[in-house]
């Protein structure tokens, strides 16, 4: 077998041997080989992998011929690169909404109360039926025989002025994207902190201290992964919050396409969107809201198997 793989590389070698060889036989036998070509392509055959070098002979040939054609071939291996770029960023795109889970804890067992086809964003009159009013989550948890628990939060995020004090109380006004949560947001989904620690019900009051957790991208790139960031303050469209901790590094939120760098609690709603509260509001529809399907018993898990 080495001797046969050998010979793919050296082929004029062995026609030359083999050549050599027959006449050595032909010479003994006084010419009586019979047909000394197809004699001779019997022999190659046996001291070769036959379909291995006829693959390499193609791989040559086809190189052979796309040297002749330099602008053919770099037209084919770009539109080869292109179609190959395309396919991958569809299917994250499609890996990303449809094939994999939220990076919470048993993703299974929440239940969205209907958001919108996109990115969980209704952007249609305001009259509908996939976002609610502070006193309708109230009225659900109330009420509530089906859920461990149930969290409301901002449809969609909110674009803020932010503002990080330097040592000298000086530094540049920039944007950032905030996602207004219930004070439960975390725990319903089952989301720890990278750092510090996430929001507490005890957080969403307006007599609360204001507090702020970081997503863990911005952490990274705006703050350099600073291990001392809980407890610092930012300034928000004109409200001090103190960050308080960072999310998991693979949580993005519960929407896939619209990641926020804060997330804050629901209670700061009028110093964020800078209105008056709405949550005693019945005919405001802002919320949309998550709930953790409460477990079977056991007996009724045992009679559904």
């Amino acid at each position: 077998m080495f001797r046969k793989l050998l010979n793919l590389f050296r082929p004029n070698r062995l026609d030359a041997d083999l050549r050599e060889e027959l006449e050595f036989h032909r010479a003994q036998t006084s010419g009586s080989l019979g047909n000394v070509a197809l004699v001779q392509d019997r022999m190659h055959d046996a001291s070769t992998i036959v379909w291995l070098e006829t693959t390499l002979q193609d791989v040559r040939y086809g190189f052979r011929q796309l040297r002749k054609a330099p602008v053919l071939v770099a037209a084919a291996v770009l539109s080869l690169a292109l179609g190959i770029g395309a396919n991958t960023a569809i299917f994250t795109l499609i890996n990303a909404f449809l094939l994999q889970f939220l990076p919470v804890h048993d993703p299974a067992s929440l239940v969205l109360f209907r958001d919108g086809i996109n990115t969980g964003v209704y952007s249609g009159d305001e009259f509908q039926t996939d976002v609610f009013s502070y006193p309708f989550y109230e009225y659900l948890t109330a009420h509530n025989d089906s859920f461990e628990d149930l969290c409301p939060f901002r449809q969609g995020n909110d674009r803020v002025i932010l503002h990080v004090s330097s040592s000298n109380g000086a530094g540049p006004w920039e944007r950032a994207k905030v996602h207004l949560v219930s004070g439960n947001y975390f725990r319903v989904l089952g989301v720890s902190a990278a750092a510090g620690r996430v929001l507490a019900p005890s957080d969403d009051s307006p007599n609360a201290p204001r507090a702020a957790v970081l997503s863990y991208p911005f952490w990274r790139d705006r703050f350099a992964s600073d291990p001392a960031i809980a407890g610092k303050t930012v300034v928000l469209n004109g409200t001090a919050f103190t960050i308080v901790g960072v999310a998991a590094r693979e949580f993005f939120g519960e929407r896939v396409e619209s990641a926020p760098e804060f997330w804050l609690p629901l209670a700061f709603q009028p110093e964020i969107l800078q209105t008056k509260s709405y949550r005693s509001a019945r005919d405001v529809y802002w919320l949309n809201f998550i709930g953790r399907l409460k477990r079977a018993p056991p007996w009724q898990a045992r009679r559904l198997r």
